[in-house]
């Protein structure tokens, strides 16, 4: 086998490496940005909860 037929071998599954792991730090991001958002709303509702009532938020 020469080594220019490994290259052409290697060259896509490089390609798709980067692509798989860019693809999966982009999914991981926008999961922990929402994630996030959702830990802030769910403080903000729970303290208004406890201002307006405060026996206890009724979830």
């Amino acid at each position: 086998m020469h080594r220019q037929d490994r290259k052409n071998i290697v060259y896509p599954f490089l390609i798709l490496e980067l692509y798989i792991s860019f693809e999966y730090s982009f999914l991981f991001q926008a999961s922990a940005i929402i994630n996030l958002n959702n830990t802030m709303l769910v403080k903000d509702y729970a303290i208004e909860g406890a201002r307006v009532n405060p026996e206890g938020p009724c979830f």
